[in-house]
């Protein structure tokens, strides 16, 4: 699994942390809340809503 830098989406946060990189970005994304807003009350968001079409796509079987 592999994992990316976000800047939480609350303004009055101002964290970085690491989540699931579904979409293979290269760049911090900023879709996602941190725990710790999680945890007061905000949604829990685990996919991005501009990139609908963006599915996590599996690769067991396809080795060659």
């Amino acid at each position: 699994m592999d994992y990316m830098p976000f800047f939480c989406k609350n303004p009055e946060c101002n964290r970085i942390f690491l989540g699931e990189d579904l979409y293979k970005r290269t760049t911090p994304e900023t879709y996602r809340y941190c725990s710790e807003c999680e945890e007061k009350g905000f949604p829990k968001i685990r996919f991005d809503g501009k990139n609908k079409k963006m599915l996590r796509k599996s690769t067991f079987g396809r080795l060659f």
